[in-house]
C-alpha cells in the first residue's frame, strides 16, 4: 500500500510531463530526452492500475514521428543545399497536422526550405560576382551586404559560407548555383 502511494503521483507527475513534452516545438526538447521519457513511461506502465499512461504512450510515440520530421527538416538548413532531400523533407512537413506553437514552426521551416534554392542561388551569384571584382575594397562590401540580406541568418549553412568568404576573399565556397525547377 506504501508502494502504491508513492507510485501514483510519480505517474501523475510523468503523465504531466508528456502533456508538456507534446506541446513544445524541437527547440524546447530533444530526441533523447523524448527516448528518456518513452523508456521511463514504458517501466511505469506496468506499475500503472488505473492506466493513466496508456494514451499518453502512444502520443508520445507519434510526437517522437513528428519531431524527426520537423528536426530532420530543419537541419538542412544547417547543410549545403540538396533538392532531394529539401523536396522531400517538404512534402513530410505538409502531411504533418500540427497545432499551435508547433505548427507555428512547421510553417516557418516549411517558408523556409521553400525559399532554400533560392537563397542558395542568391549566395553563389554575389560569390561569382565578388570573385570578379579586382578591389579587395569592393569586394569586402559586397560580402557585407551579403551578410546582412534580411534572411541570410535564417540560412545557417549560407551564412557560415558568407562568413568564410568574408573572413578569407579567396575562399572557394561549396554553394553553386542550382536549377530550382
Amino acid at each position: 500500500n506504501e508502494y502504491s502511494q508513492n507510485i501514483t503521483p510519480l505517474i501523475t507527475e510523468v503523465s504531466n510531463t508528456i502533456s508538456h513534452i507534446i506541446s513544445v516545438t524541437t527547440d524546447e526538447t530533444s530526441l533523447e530526452t523524448i527516448n528518456s521519457i518513452i523508456t521511463i513511461v514504458n517501466y511505469l506502465s506496468l506499475l500503472d492500475n488505473k492506466n493513466q499512461l496508456s494514451n499518453k504512450i502512444s502520443k508520445l510515440e507519434k510526437y517522437k514521428e513528428e519531431f524527426q520530421i520537423v528536426n530532420s527538416a530543419h537541419l538542412l538548413l544547417e547543410n549545403l543545399y540538396n533538392k532531394e532531400k529539401n523536396d522531400e523533407s517538404i512534402n513530410k512537413l505538409k502531411n504533418l497536422n500540427l497545432s499551435g506553437k508547433r505548427n507555428t514552426e512547421k510553417i516557418k521551416i516549411l517558408s523556409l526550405l521553400e525559399e532554400y534554392c533560392r537563397m542558395n542561388n542568391k549566395i553563389a551569384s554575389l560569390f561569382t560576382k565578388v570573385d570578379g571584382l579586382s578591389s579587395t575594397t569592393d569586394k569586402e562590401n559586397q560580402l557585407y551586404k551579403g551578410t546582412n540580406y534580411r534572411y541570410t541568418r535564417n540560412y545557417p549553412f549560407l551564412y557560415q559560407e558568407l562568413q568564410k568568404k568574408k573572413d578569407n576573399l579567396k575562399y572557394r565556397s561549396k554553394v553553386k548555383e542550382v536549377n530550382c525547377d
